[in-house]
């Protein structure tokens, strides 16, 4: 009769189902059953098992701290979970909410907020960030403008000018990109109608005005010297 602990015992020799099987007279799927009731290994498959479930433990333990850390320093789940994990806006927007109420972010959240001294981790610098992002933000990153040649027609036929050329008419196409694929914390103002849309970038001389200030004052030794004037001044100099 056979018996758990002899199929066991080959079982743990690595010899193959197909062998077992023969070897004691039973069906593959026999062995099959067994090692699942009995949570069978192999050695070399339990090694392999525990290796890659630390590495994914560790990779996604790796990937909550950073996203704790980024959130502290925005306070905006969305983007965090958009930094960590390089994702559409739309999923960020549905699990960064989730990740952030789980029982293992908070307590991380916790462990770090008592490393403050402040309660926002948020200084000058993060300021002047972000007023050169806005500095640098652009209308043409949210908004694709196409031109298209259209040949004016007349009366079923191409319109032709002075010269016997067709008359062109160009048509600008204005698409908004995805809200995907780009940063709408950088617009100040969106809004879309049924025919058209307005979006309003933040004013850059105002931004420009308000770096400035983060700026140090630019001091001179000596009087700034023109080369251009001094050019000048020498070929003056010599015609006299």
């Amino acid at each position: 009769m056979v018996t758990k602990s002899l199929l066991k015992s080959e079982f743990d020799k690595n010899m193959s189902y197909a062998k077992i099987a023969f070897k004691f007279k039973i069906s593959k799927g026999t062995i099959s059953k067994y090692r699942q009731k009995y949570g069978w290994h192999r050695n070399d498959e339990r090694t392999v098992f525990h290796e890659s479930k630390l590495s994914i433990k560790k990779r996604t333990d790796d990937k909550h701290k950073r996203f704790c850390r980024i959130y502290l320093n925005c306070y905006n789940a969305t983007k965090a979970y958009q930094k960590v994990y390089h994702c559409s806006i739309k999923s960020a927007r549905a699990n960064g909410s989730r990740l952030l109420n789980n029982d293992k972010i908070q307590s991380c959240l916790h462990k770090l907020f008592k490393y403050q001294e402040k309660p926002l981790l948020i200084d000058a610098n993060d300021v002047l960030n972000k007023y050169i992002e806005l500095m640098h933000a652009d209308i043409s990153d949210y908004v694709k403008i196409t031109t298209t040649a259209v040949p004016v027609m007349k009366n079923g036929h191409h319109l032709l000018d002075v010269h016997g050329k067709p008359v062109i008419h160009y048509e600008n196409h204005f698409k908004i990109t995805d809200f995907d694929k780009a940063d709408w914390s950088l617009v100040k103002y969106i809004h879309i109608g049924k025919h058209s849309f307005t979006i309003r970038m933040y004013d850059k001389t105002e931004i420009a005005r308000r770096l400035l200030q983060f700026l140090p004052k630019q001091t001179y030794n000596k009087p700034k010297i023109d080369p251009m004037v001094t050019a000048l001044k020498s070929a003056i100099n010599k015609r006299s």
